[in-house]
This record gives structure tokens, sequence and C-alpha cells, in this order.
């Protein structure tokens, strides 16, 4: 499917398509580039090849939205590598929280999102881990 098409995910819902993948939910709150952005960081790829791979989680984008965007409008194949099995959220707010030009009331609104995703994904986590070792 072509950058920004959607498709039904079996419950009705649209999913958005970047370069071809879906974005994993830790991914999906951070703002993209603009069209003009994502054109320049396509004609870079273009030229450079694509330096920092894409990083998926469960198949889906955790970091990289707009390199596969703009591996797809340079017709070039992206490189992707897989997350490790660490808490995606942390992950992802580390990879883009604090560095991304994101104003500052916006990026406070996104740490919040992103804190209270970060605790109850390690919370899960230890009640999963419990339940695996008998101690329900």
């Amino acid at each position: 499917m072509a950058e920004g098409a959607g498709h039904a995910d079996g419950g009705g819902a649209v999913s958005q398509l970047y370069g071809g993948y879906e974005a994993h939910p830790a991914a999906i709150d951070m703002p993209m580039l603009s069209s003009d952005a994502l054109d320049a960081l396509a004609e870079d790829i273009r030229a450079n090849g694509l330096v920092v791979p894409i990083v998926l989680c469960d198949g889906k984008i955790l970091d990289g939205r707009n390199r596969a965007v703009a591996c797809d409008r340079a017709g070039i194949t992206p490189t992707v590598v897989h997350h490790d099995g660490s808490n995606p959220y942390r992950r992802a707010w580390s990879l883009n929280g604090a560095r991304r030009d994101i104003p500052e009331g916006q990026k406070a609104a996104l740490f919040l999102l992103y804190k209270k995703n970060i605790d109850g994904w390690d919370i899960e986590r230890a009640k999963s881990e419990r339940h695996a070792a008998g101690n329900v």
C-alpha cells in the first residue's frame, strides 16, 4: 500500500501505514515531519542511503515512521532491525521525546502520556513474569 493509505484491521478501524508498515502503539503519538521535510529526507536517503535503520517491534514501527515514508518516497527498501524486547514506550520516548523539535506544551503532554504507558508496561511485564514463575 502507498504512503498514507489505510486499511481495515478486521475490527473496522482504519490503520495508517508508513512506507508499508503500521506504527507500534508506542510510536503513534509522536508527531510526523511536514511533507516538505519528508521530501528533503527522501532526497537525502536517495543520495546517501538510509543511515539509521527502522526499528520494528512486533512487526510494527517503533522508531522510524518518517524514515519509512521517506524511503517509500525515494523508492528505497528500508533496512530494519528488531527491538530488543525492553519497554517499547521507554525506548520510543528515549529516541524521540527529548531530541525532537516539539513545542514545549506538546512535549509536556506527550511526556505524561508516555510516562503513564511506560509505568503500565512495566507493571504488566512484572505481573507476567511473576505468573510465569508461579508467584501469582
